[in-house]
Formats: structure tokens, sequence, C-alpha cells
């Protein structure tokens, strides 16, 4: 077992404010070779985001750990990851197929990809605003929000 002492990416992130392209490149080339052996291996995380990543010193991106695979998925019997109808996934990092109900590995990418908006500008991207019972949702930028006071 490994003695993880770096705390999580999210705090990184509120310590900094914002990554720089490198920093964030370090990190999420990181993130994707871990994504790419679970996806290659039949496994889909379904909630990747800044608290489920460590790192492993103090202020140093050299070396993470994607933890929490609670929310995970396996592949069926023939080695293919289905398409799933059931929601998981954290809030700002969920991508629009999940909260229909209908998503695959493709999840974890664009769990990705709001990480990487997160490490560049401080911000979420999208703010899920309202889930009607019928599966219709609207999304509104976080600049708007953050701007009105209400992040």
């Amino acid at each position: 077992m490994d003695l993880i002492q770096g705390g999580e990416l999210f705090d990184e992130v509120v310590r900094r404010g914002h990554f720089s392209e490198k920093d964030a490149a370090i990190v999420i080339k990181q993130v994707l070779s871990v994504i790419h052996l679970c996806h290659e291996h039949g496994i889909m995380h379904c909630d990747l985001k800044p608290e489920n990543i460590l790192l492993e010193n103090p202020g140093s991106l050299d070396q993470i750990k994607v933890i929490d695979f609670g929310q995970a998925k396996a592949s069926n019997k023939n080695d293919v990851i289905e398409h799933l109808n059931e929601t998981s996934c954290t809030g700002y990092y969920q991508a629009p197929e999940v909260l229909k109900g209908d998503y695959g590995k493709e999840c974890d990418i664009w769990s990705t990809g709001v990480i990487t908006y997160i490490l560049l500008s401080g911000l979420p991207p999208l703010t899920v605003m309202h889930l009607k019972s019928n599966k219709e949702f609207w999304l509104e930028s976080s600049t708007f929000l953050a701007r009105s006071g209400q992040v």
C-alpha cells in the first residue's frame, strides 16, 4: 500500500487558483493513461473528478493516483462496456448522456475534459440548472454564475 501525502487535486487547484498549460498537461496525460488502462480492461470509472485524483507528494504533479472506484462499471462477458441506463458520476463532471440515462465509457472522457477546463480556468465549465422528470436539462455557463456571485 502506498503512502499518499500530496492530498487531492481539488485542494491543489484551490491553492493555485488555476494551473499553467504545462502543469495541466502533466496531470491530464496521467489521467488519460489511467482511463486507457481501465477501458482496456473493461472498466469505466464513472466518477472522475479532482477529489478522486490524489497527488503522491505535496505540490508535485509527477505522480498521481486515481481513487474511488465505487461507481465503476465492468464490461459484460463479451468484453464490451455496455451503454448503461442508470446515473452515477458527480454533478459538474457528468456527461449529458449520463443525465439522460444512456451512456458508455465515453463518460470518463467527458469528465476528463471538465477536469482539464477546471485546471486551466479554476472554474467549472457548466452547471446543471434543472433536471426535469422527463430527463430534459439545461446547462448554463459557470462564468455567468461566477460574475453574478452565485458560485
